[in-house]
């Protein structure tokens, strides 16, 4: 069909009737690739649209959709700024107030960061991500107070986001826009000294299981002698390393690894023991959505990699080496939540993995992975008692 009407128009440039077979056409492609997320190719068909088309497709290329937002208490003042979908790192631009809440207001078709300011109470981030002419409503949001969220701890509101679409990503999920409910994640992955005071605790009343769940080397994790660190006299504590007892060295605030999803889960126990607080490793799209926001980006920071934004293979001049939580300004997410591009994989809490009961989720990228292994929509599956040198986690709860 564009065939034909290009070649009518190469006899006859004032042919209006192939001009809007021709935005009819484009209209279909350019529909097709804004579904798929192609952006790029999106741009190429609007382009096209709009040189052919006559007028009839004006509004509904401009897309125009609307935010409906309502807190508890009412009255937060809502900032917004647009993400501006280009380069490697999405700059914001266009801050501007909205007014305060509750909320019902147009916007262009876009990414943007709300930010929900209010007296008492934390503040918020609510990314909203307005597709061609989307109502999105973020229901009533309940603000978190100042100590509900203390330092350290991210908030991240109940709603949609957009969930897989990446063809390339390993075990890649269907793009699909999924519900989360409001949760509370740790910014920073657990470091090896909060793991060590984990380990210190268990020692004392079970030295054999906080031997056992030590970090280790995976091919002799079934061997005595299998652990890095030195094991502790009765009564004493765990202590990070400078070497361990390979000789390699260690850091108290790397992201504690070498060890299996079992023991995640069971750190995760005994800080929710300890604080009071229902904490726990997140769900896999719990951990999407705190690492990717909600307008379907691949990374942290847009849809292009580069080795400087994250820890990963090739971002060192030398050998890889695992870096200090939250060192790489850039692997930080819409709401705050660093290092989910690299340094470590993450296990995810939950049961099953793609149907199988016998396996669990990591997620992110490790400061071995190559750049496709940093995509947020990447998966990999692993048997819960399974060690990987460079698996951690995070922990998370409900507010």
């Amino acid at each position: 069909a564009i065939t034909s009407a290009e070649l009518a128009l190469s006899h006859d440039p004032r042919h209006w009737p192939a001009h809007d077979l021709l935005a009819d056409a484009s209209w279909t492609a350019f529909l097709a690739a804004e579904q798929a997320g192609d952006r790029q190719g999106a741009a190429t068909w609007a382009a096209r649209v709009e040189a052919h088309d006559s007028g009839r497709y004006v509004e509904q290329l401009r897309g125009e959709g609307r935010v409906l937002l309502d807190t508890e208490p009412t009255g937060a003042e809502v900032i917004c700024e647009r993400y501006e979908q280009r380069g490697l790192v999405w700059p914001l631009v266009e801050r501007r107030s909205l007014g305060v809440t509750p909320l019902d207001v147009a916007l262009p078709m876009g990414s943007y960061r709300l930010r929900l300011l209010r007296a008492g109470s934390a503040v918020v981030t609510c990314p909203v991500h307005i597709t061609r002419g989307r109502r999105w409503d973020g229901g009533r949001l309940r603000l978190p107070s100042m100590d509900q969220l203390p330092p350290g701890q991210a908030f991240v509101p109940a709603g949609p986001f957009t969930r897989g679409g990446d063809a390339e990503a390993q075990d890649g999920l269907p793009r699909q826009v999924v519900h989360v409910d409001s949760f509370i994640a740790c910014c920073l992955p657990v470091t090896t000294a909060q793991y060590a005071a984990f380990l210190s605790d268990v020692h004392a009343t079970d030295p054999e299981q906080a031997w056992a769940r030590a970090p280790r080397n995976p091919t002799a994790a079934t061997q005595s002698g299998g652990q890095y660190w030195e094991r502790p006299a009765p009564g004493r504590a765990y202590v990070v390393p400078e070497r361990d007892r390979d000789g390699d060295r260690w850091d108290a605030n790397w992201p504690v690894m070498g060890i299996c999803w079992e023991d995640a889960q069971a750190y995760a126990e005994w800080a929710a023991r300890r604080e009071g607080l229902p904490w726990r490793l997140p769900t896999e799209d719990e951990w999407e959505k705190l690492a990717r926001g909600v307008d379907g980006r691949l990374y942290p920071w847009g849809d292009d990699f580069d080795a400087t934004l994250c820890n990963m293979r090739q971002s060192h001049p030398d050998q890889p080496w695992p870096l200090p939580v939250g060192s790489v300004a850039t692997d930080t997410s819409v709401y705050g939540v660093r290092d989910v591009a690299g340094n470590q994989l993450e296990f995810c809490g939950d049961l099953t993995y793609g149907g199988n009961d016998s396996l669990r989720a990591t997620r992110g990228g490790a400061w071995t992975s190559d750049g496709m292994r940093c995509r947020t929509t990447w998966r990999t599956g692993y048997r819960p008692n399974v060690v990987r040198t460079v698996s951690g986690f995070r922990l998370v709860r409900r507010v």
